[in-house]
């Protein structure tokens, strides 16, 4: 494996470089241990740049060839998204608010599926109840027993739907606070792998 690089400052390197270290990442010549160089200074370049081609590369048929590629693409993302200063700090530790926020909504949309279909099922149960009814076979306790648990379940639903609807203005409300362009349109799930404890 290529030896550690140090941070570089995205400022030494132009178009002009992207361009060079782009051809040399998709020129069939290129050997093996030219497409790890590459990869490992992209990584240690806190840019979009060296991100997007790192990512195109991932793509690439010959992707394989440097082992340690989603390494040097998780830590590239951890360099370029770095804070570099105190207002940054504050809005990646909002990022990972906002992912944790995220998180809570896919459980509650699981929630709410879920409730959902008991709804649906509890219908079917409430529609055998009214025939069975009709045909003097139950009578109307039965059905008032159905609709109460109906009643609960449309509780729980709407209780559920009020809650993704207040934890979806608070994700868009901390999303507007966010001034750092590379944060701007940053999906929640690369925060995943950051950890602030």
């Amino acid at each position: 494996m290529t030896q550690h690089a140090c941070i570089e400052d995205p400022a030494q390197y132009s178009d002009d470089d992207y361009l060079v270290f782009s051809r040399m990442l998709s020129d069939p010549a290129s050997d093996r241990e030219t497409l790890e160089k590459v990869c490992i200074q992209l990584a240690h370049i806190p840019s979009q740049q060296a991100q997007a081609l790192l990512s195109i590369f991932r793509e690439s048929e010959r992707a394989d060839e440097v082992e340690w590629l989603e390494n040097a693409i998780e830590e590239g993302q951890f360099h370029y998204l770095s804070p570099r200063n105190e207002c940054e700090e504050e809005e990646f530790l909002a990022l990972k608010v906002v992912q944790e926020l995220s998180d809570c909504l896919i459980e509650l949309d699981l929630k709410r599926d879920q409730i959902d279909l008991s709804l649906r099922k509890q219908a079917i149960i409430q529609q055998a109840i009214k025939v069975l009814i009709e045909q003097g076979q139950l009578n109307g306790d039965a059905l008032q027993r159905c609709d109460e648990e109906t009643q609960k379940l449309l509780a729980k639903l709407a209780e559920v739907n009020a809650t993704i609807s207040k934890e979806e203005k608070v994700i868009n409300q901390i999303k507007s606070t966010i001034t750092t362009v590379r944060y701007k349109n940053l999906n929640s799930l690369i925060m995943h792998s950051i950890h602030f404890d």
